[in-house]
C-alpha cells in the first residue's frame, strides 16, 4: 500500500496534503519507496508539510527509507536540513531511541544471514 500523502509531498503541495488529510488519508500510512510521507518530507526539507503532518498526528519517530530503518531526524540530518532537525527535536523526536532500534534491526538481520548461510551448512 502506498501512502496517499507521498505524491502530494513529492509535488511540494501543502494544499494537496491538507485536502488529503481532510478526506481521511492516514497520516502514518506505510508504503512506497520512502516508507511514509513524513520520512520523505523531512528528507527533502519541506518544512511546511512536515509541520502539517506533525499537526495532524504523524508519528515523529516512525521509521522509513529504503530499508525502513531510518527516522525523519536521521534523514533530515543526513540531507543537511538543519531547520527540519530543529523542528523535530523541539517536537519530541528521540534520535537515541532511533539509533538503538536501527542497531537492533541490523543485528537481527546479521543473525538471520549467519544462520541461513553458515550454521545450516555446518549442521547438514
Amino acid at each position: 500500500m502506498v501512502s496517499r500523502q507521498c505524491p502530494a509531498a513529492i509535488g511540494r503541495s501543502d494544499t494537496v496534503v491538507q485536502f488529503l488529510l481532510r478526506k481521511g488519508a492516514d497520516v502514518n500510512a506505510q508504503g512506497g519507496y520512502y516508507g511514509n510521507a513524513f520520512y520523505y518530507t523531512a528528507l527533502e526539507g519541506r518544512e511546511g508539510v512536515v509541520q502539517l503532518l506533525l499537526d495532524n498526528g504523524a508519528n515523529i519517530n516512525a521509521l522509513g527509507g529504503l530499508f525502513g530503518n531510518k527516522s525523519a531526524v536521521q534523514a533530515a540530518s543526513e540531507n543537511n536540513c538543519s531547520t527540519i532537525v530543529q523542528i523535530l527535536l523541539a517536537r519530541g523526536a528521540k534520535p537515541l531511541e532511533d539509533m538503538v532500534s536501527w542497531i537492533i534491526h541490523c543485528a537481527c538481520n546479521l543473525i538471520k544471514y549467519l544462520i541461513k548461510n553458515f550454521v545450516e551448512r555446518l549442521w547438514w
